[in-house]
């Protein structure tokens, strides 16, 4: 993914925005990405800790209501829809393995479901 600074919503000007936020012992590839905020945000905006999984989930839960999204959603549910988005383009495993972080090639087969398109030309054999 390569920066658009034309576009006010690129996710690549996001992530260097929230990395600038963020305390910088906890810049580091082994530190949670998920950070709690900071209860003095003109200070810093995240704290030396991992946000909560409770806490990931409740944020899920109300972006996707706020946003009209149905359906039970999870905090892998972002990651499961890139990754199956990315298989269902053809994007290599290999590709996919670098961009998720998976250990092992092989765990990127759990994401290769068939589509609902699929499903439906299936249903039809």
């Amino acid at each position: 993914m390569f920066e658009n600074r034309d576009n006010p919503r690129c996710p690549v000007l996001a992530y260097k925005e929230f990395a600038r936020r963020r305390p910088e012992q906890m810049n580091n590839p082994e530190s949670p990405f998920y950070l709690g905020v900071s209860k003095h945000p003109e200070k810093a905006w995240y704290v030396n800790q991992p946000m909560g999984k409770n806490t990931i989930g409740n944020i899920v839960k109300v972006t996707c209501e706020a946003g009209g999204i149905q359906g039970r959603k999870v905090n892998h549910s972002a990651r499961k829809t890139a990754i199956s988005s990315l298989v269902y383009a053809g994007v290599p495993p290999t590709i996919i393995q670098q961009l998720s972080g998976h250990k092992n090639v092989n765990s990127i087969n759990n994401y290769s479901t068939a589509s609902n398109e699929k499903q439906r030309h299936m249903s039809s054999i």
